[in-house]
């Protein structure tokens, strides 16, 4: 069977418990299967090289107003993960049985500062902490190739300033 299906769910809920204080809920998963031809014209489809993939992306954050709205400080948690993997058994059109998988994760923390310093003026100050972690492994005739879960840490800052301007 050609073809591609693609299932996805998702949500996201905002609770507002006062005029300054906001938290939020995020939530999406999708589910992905593919039928993967080679090319066009005759003998260019492929019937059993398949491909499945799986994402979830969530996330939570609280930001809260400071000094007349003047100050909004936000903080929010998220992870992610994704899961790959795709077959091709031997046939007529392939001779080679060929089959991959891949797995990552990554979670952040992110807090952000926008300070209103006038009608057109804004400074935004923020950190940010990651994580993001990943392996594959791949089969080719019966001969296995891991990679084996690889890390990576990062942390970093930003300054912006923005000026809006509504005649600009």
């Amino acid at each position: 069977v050609d073809g591609a299906e693609v299932q996805t769910a998702s949500a996201k809920i905002s609770w507002l418990p006062n005029t300054t204080y906001k938290l939020d809920g995020t939530v999406r998963y999708t589910n992905a299967a593919a039928d993967i031809d080679g090319f066009g014209g005759a003998g260019g489809d492929d019937l059993n090289n398949t491909a499945r993939a799986k994402q979830l992306l969530t996330g939570v954050s609280g930001s809260n107003r400071f000094f007349d709205n003047q100050l909004k400080s936000t903080i929010g948690f998220y992870y992610s993960e994704v899961d790959r993997s795709s077959r091709n058994l031997p046939d007529a059109v392939n001779v080679t049985d060929s089959s991959d998988k891949f797995l990552s994760e990554n979670k952040k923390i992110q807090y952000d500062n926008e300070l209103t310093l006038g009608e057109y003026h804004t400074l935004r100050v923020g950190l940010q902490w990651r994580e993001e972690s990943g392996l594959s492994n791949s089969n080719l005739n019966g001969v296995d190739t891991s990679n084996a879960r690889r890390e990576q840490t990062m942390a970093g800052e930003s300054l912006t300033y923005l000026f809006e301007s509504q005649t600009w």
